[in-house]
């Protein structure tokens, strides 16, 4: 298991994102009883795989840190589309984040996850059987299937070796084994 501040180092040296944007977001997420809370240092309490999910959610589908709970109550329960497919079996997309980053083996099939910042939509690109790539989108339930249109619009990506790196750490019983940045 891994504490929320060694889950902020180890999303620091991974992804593109600052320490104190970083710290803000879980900071939001603890207050809004999104994130454990409790004791400091050795009595933190620990953070599981959905956890983890709602972090990363919070990270990529919000650009303020204001506004990290909010996106993250839009975008976890956006459901797969069309309705009736879901190569998981998990009716949200937080659902099938947190199975992937609960399971290393299947973290390691997971190319990219993609989550649309103009407006809510998210796609798992997975590795399947063949060998090909599958798209699993997920989107509100009431928002029409009409595609991208013309406009513009911005996404931020998690590629799969920080999905699979992230699995990895938050199953391992060694704080040294998840500590693999070295000293921070």
């Amino acid at each position: 298991m891994i504490q929320v501040k060694s889950f902020e180092r180890l999303v620091l040296t991974l992804g593109p994102w600052s320490a104190p944007h970083i710290d803000q977001v879980t900071r939001q997420l603890r207050e809004h009883r999104m994130l454990p809370t409790g004791g400091r240092g050795l009595n933190a309490p620990d953070m599981d795989s959905g956890h983890a999910t709602n972090i990363l959610i919070a990270l990529t589908a919000s650009e303020k840190a204001v506004a990290a709970h909010r996106a993250l109550m839009v975008y976890a329960p956006m459901c797969p589309k069309p309705n009736d497919f879901d190569f998981l079996g998990c009716d949200t997309f937080a659902g099938a984040f947190e199975k992937i980053l609960g399971e290393p083996a299947l973290a390691y099939r997971v190319d990219r996850i993609v989550v649309c910042l103009t407006w809510p939509e998210a796609k798992i690109f997975s590795e399947n059987e063949d060998g090909g790539i599958q798209v699993q989108r997920y989107a509100p339930a009431e928002q029409p299937d009409t595609g991208y249109g013309r406009d513009a619009y911005v996404t931020a990506v998690i590629t799969g070796g920080m999905i699979h790196q992230i699995s990895i750490d938050l199953l391992s019983d060694d704080e040294e084994s998840s500590d693999w940045t070295g000293n921070l």
